[in-house]
């Protein structure tokens, strides 16, 4: 009976483990969850921390419509550009159902600068015909963020959610683009005036430990913050001497110098250096130690004790008196 009951337990240990596993596992997958409160035209983002919860991330103002469905999805299709009712056209189409998508405000053609402004103008209230409508900037950040599989639950609540209602920008005057899309050539875009790296100048070391020899060139700082195109680009002047990935990583490969150039790409051609120096690490010469010679001891001489002589016997006298009897 015992064995029967310790069987049984190790048999649900197992299946509650492989259920964690399986949960972490989705849990990194779809770092985040969305929430969209219908009824405040308000969406919370939710990304999953270490400790396996969900914490408020980021908020995005939008416009829903009656038909909008309430209850709870997962992401499916997404779509970089796709039809709409009119028809009009979205750009940046995340599927959640059925015949509802996250998409941006629509536009008249499938291109940029033919956006409805008065449209946009009614993000923050219920304006759509069942979609989620989004500016471009937020339905970009979800149809590059959250793939397919991600959760997202659609709601009622005269709570606007943990992170309130981001105030709903409005246009004064038509030029067909959204304000928040991150094109060079929107007429909107508020470009990078500077930036400051981690640091100017670096030397590394090959030959040495493998940590010397390569470190992560960082963008400090960029202003102003509200600059929509943050993406920087990496280059080197000499490959032969050290490289660099589009992350910043800088790799030595020869002795020599040359410089990391690290260049906005909003078109603003703001351009920042940092100097490499790469030097040779000389090896210390292996001091083979000479082996020291071994001493024999010397034997320690035995001495034989010398016989100690007998004395030879007193002789005893006898009295006279004993000789005459």
């Amino acid at each position: 009976m015992k064995k029967k009951i310790s069987l049984f337990v190790l048999l649900f240990l197992l299946v509650l483990t492989a259920n964690f596993q399986t949960t972490n596992a989705a849990a990194k997958k779809n770092i985040y969850k969305i929430k969209v409160n219908k009824l405040k035209n308000t969406v919370t983002v939710y990304r999953h921390t270490k400790k396996g919860k969900y914490k408020p991330y980021k908020a995005f103002v939008c416009s829903s419509g009656k038909a909008t469905p309430v209850g709870t999805f997962s992401l499916r299709e997404k779509y970089r550009w796709h039809a709409l009712l009119g028809p009009s056209y979205g750009q940046y189409c995340t599927r959640i159902y059925g015949g509802f998508l996250f998409h941006s405000v629509w536009y008249y053609q499938p291109k940029k600068n033919t956006q409805s402004y008065a449209q946009f103008n009614r993000l923050g209230t219920m304006a759509s015909h069942g979609c989620i409508r989004l500016t471009v900037a937020d339905s970009k950040w979800i149809y590059d963020n959250c793939p397919s599989g991600t959760k997202v639950v659609i709601y009622n609540s005269p709570k606007v959610g943990p992170l309130g209602k981001p105030k709903a920008q409005k246009l004064s005057g038509h030029m067909g683009w959204d304000p928040t899309d991150p094109d060079i050539h929107n007429p909107y875009l508020i470009k990078v005036k500077s930036i400051k790296l981690s640091t100017t100048k670096k030397t590394l070391e090959i030959g040495g430990k493998k940590k010397d020899a390569k470190f992560t060139l960082r963008v400090k700082k960029i202003l102003p913050k509200k600059a929509m195109i943050k993406k920087v680009k990496y280059t080197s002047s000499n490959k032969k001497i050290a490289t660099v990935n589009q992350k910043g990583v800088v790799k030595a490969k020869k002795k020599g110098t040359c410089k990391i150039f690290v260049e906005t790409t909003d078109g603003s051609k703001i351009k920042k250096v940092c100097k490499i120096t790469v030097k040779q690490v000389e090896k210390k010469p292996v001091v083979v130690p000479t082996p020291t010679p071994a001493v024999t001891p010397t034997p320690t001489p035995t001495l034989t004790p010398t016989p100690s002589q007998t004395a030879e016997p007193t002789p005893t006298s006898t009295p006279e008196s004993a000789l005459n009897e």
